[in-house]
């Protein structure tokens, strides 16, 4: 069996920060308040809300952890 690479035949064309490295899509929300409850609803620690500036929509992603003090870094 061969292994999948990322997606080429993408009917849009948007930046990678649209897909992660397995090249699916992120999960798009219409409001900051839809994105808290996904995360909510699916127990996920450690992920943070942010609007897309591409799509004008609210994706998730993990906190990155800064080399100096752990704490969290917005995207």
């Amino acid at each position: 069996m061969r292994s999948l690479g990322p997606r080429t035949n993408l009917k849009k064309t948007y930046p990678r920060c649209h897909y992660n490295s397995k090249g699916k899509s992120k999960k798009q929300f219409e409001t900051e308040k839809e994105a808290e409850e996904y995360i909510s609803s699916h127990k996920l620690s450690g992920y943070t809300i942010y609007l897309c500036r591409v799509c004008n929509k609210f994706h998730i992603s993990h906190k990155n952890k800064q080399k100096n003090g752990g704490e969290g870094k917005e995207p």
